[in-house]
């Protein structure tokens, strides 16, 4: 559905699904090295970075595959204290966030109230975006639907496909800040929980 989802969103984009069993760090790795000698420049990380321990995972992905954007849903795992969240992030380097093709996408809700299963923690998330209820149509089944921070972070990649289009020569990094250059300040019920704001793309 996730996957209709983008579509519906970046008509001209061509997805790859490349699955990998849950917590298997190094089937993650061999992934991440598969997609990046592919044409594939946008990874959406659907089973990953749910424990502080897969973050050097990332960390050294982003760090070997500059052209690719890794986005990341913060959708629960286990909780993670501010300074729990800032040392498996940044890799305790001071003032750091996220690294540079990396991006952390929560949830919030119509109103701006943050999604029950997103992080909280500023240190862990670059920006929220609404995770209300998208649905697709299909043919046999009708329409079904989906809500949540993966919606989220479908949303965004959708976004990031459609610049990217645009703009084919963007790396990762630069993908990541034209991104967060349309985010808008958190409001009273968002605060604290993300670094830049909240992005409110268009609704289809």
């Amino acid at each position: 559905l996730l996957t209709m989802l983008v579509l519906t969103d970046a008509p001209n984009a061509r997805l790859v699904q490349v699955r990998v069993p849950w917590f298997d760090q190094a089937a993650t790795a061999r992934a991440l090295g598969f997609v990046a000698k592919s044409p594939a420049r946008i990874v959406l990380l659907l089973r990953c970075c749910k424990l502080p321990d897969d973050w050097p995972l990332i960390r050294d992905a982003a760090a070997r595959f500059p052209d690719l954007l890794l986005i990341i849903p913060a959708d629960g795992g286990r909780p993670l204290s501010p300074d729990q969240a800032r040392l498996a992030v940044t890799g305790a380097v001071p003032g750091a966030g996220t690294p540079a093709n990396v991006l952390v996408v929560g949830c919030i809700e119509r109103d701006g109230v943050r999604c029950p299963a997103a992080f909280a923690s500023a240190d862990l998330v670059d920006i929220a975006v609404p995770g209300f209820a998208r649905f697709v149509t299909l043919s046999e089944k009708g329409a079904i639907g989906t809500s949540g921070v993966r919606v989220s972070a479908a949303v965004v990649a959708a976004l990031a496909a459609r610049i990217a289009d645009a703009e084919p020569a963007l790396t990762g990094a630069a993908l990541k800040a034209r991104i967060i250059a349309l985010a808008k300040p958190a409001g009273a019920s968002a605060q604290g929980m993300t670094r830049h704001g909240i992005l409110l793309p268009p609704t289809p």
